[in-house]
């Protein structure tokens, strides 16, 4: 070290069997993790389905008495971030003079309507008089990924939060560019964090509607229609919630998506007499967290908004 700077040592890197040694240990590993990995992606949608049955059976009870409206939503993350809590949701009735009801939301992240048919059979052994349905489980299907695409996904997304904390820590100072231009948001090249964030929503949200297929026409006898169908037989007025997102994320939904979708609404119109409710105007673009989910803020607005529809329908079928 006589220029002051270390030296490797001698021998060169280290030899091929080492090279095998390492990777047959992360072979191993692999192998070994992928059954629990299995276990727990089966786990998880049984864990929903145990839960939501639970839920259901608290809410049955705690309807037993009064006659206030009950009204049940089921959807995906973006109805989980559009809404308020159980709890607050009733709390707001009560403030906004819309008066009482109970309310239940069941909602589970990238979930579609095949994975609440068991929970529909449950809704409707004890009907709630309004069921809220986010239009995205109706619309599209998600697509199966094999257990490599999962695990790619999970690398590619360690990978993506690293580098946003690399370049958080970097340029923390910027704060100051928060406010980012929504209509320059693909631009690339721009190392500042908070738009390499958003871009990096964007992109996601591209990403998740190519990892979806548009469901179109139902055919005559299809499960899912036959439940709605049931379901307003009962007495149970159907309400399809189209939800709001930025112009951004409109965008990029393609024109097949969009005409399949408008099929799919007719039909459920005409033949289940489905009604379809969406948010007049747009929000401003402070108020999501990304493209699609709104923040506390919006979700508050959005569930003003929604529970005076649902007591417009509650006093227009006289719901007791």
């Amino acid at each position: 070290m006589a220029d002051g700077r270390p030296h490797l040592p001698a021998g060169g890197p280290p030899p091929l069997r080492v090279w095998a040694i390492v990777a047959g240990i992360l072979l191993v590993s692999c192998a070994f993790a992928i059954p629990p990995f299995l276990r727990y992606r089966a786990g998880v949608e049984e864990a929903f389905r145990t839960a939501c049955e639970e839920r259901l059976a608290g809410f049955s009870k705690r309807c037993a008495t009064g006659a206030a409206p009950r009204v049940v939503a089921i959807g995906s993350s973006l109805l989980h971030c559009a809404t308020c809590s159980d709890g607050a949701m009733e709390l707001l009735s009560r403030r906004d003079g819309e008066g009482e009801l109970r309310f239940l939301r069941l909602a589970s992240i990238q979930s579609s309507i095949d994975q609440y048919l068991p929970i529909l059979d449950r809704i409707a052994a004890a009907p709630p008089q309004i069921l809220l349905i986010e239009s995205d489980l109706l619309y599209y299907r998600w697509r199966q990924l094999t257990v490599a695409a999962e695990l790619n996904d999970y690398a590619d997304y360690c990978r993506r939060e690293i580098k946003a904390c690399l370049v958080r820590a970097g340029m923390e100072r910027q704060r100051g560019q928060r406010n980012i231009d929504p209509e320059r948001l693909l631009e690339d090249g721009d190392l500042d964090y908070y738009a390499e964030r958003t871009n990096r929503f964007l992109r996601d949200y591209r990403r998740s509607i190519e990892e979806r297929d548009p469901r179109g026409t139902l055919p005559p006898g299809d499960p899912i229609l036959v439940r709605l169908r049931h379901l307003t037989g009962l007495g149970v007025h159907v309400v399809l919630l189209e939800m709001p997102r930025t112009r951004q994320a409109d965008a990029v939904v393609p024109p097949l998506h969009l005409k399949r979708a408008d099929a799919l609404r007719r039909q459920l119109e005409r033949e289940c007499g489905v009604q379809v409710l969406r948010y007049p105007g747009r929000f401003p673009f402070s108020m999501y967290r990304d493209f699609s989910h709104l923040t506390n803020a919006g979700a508050e607005r959005y569930s003003r908004w929604l529970l005076a529809r649902v007591a417009d329908i509650a006093e227009r079928r006289e719901v007791r």
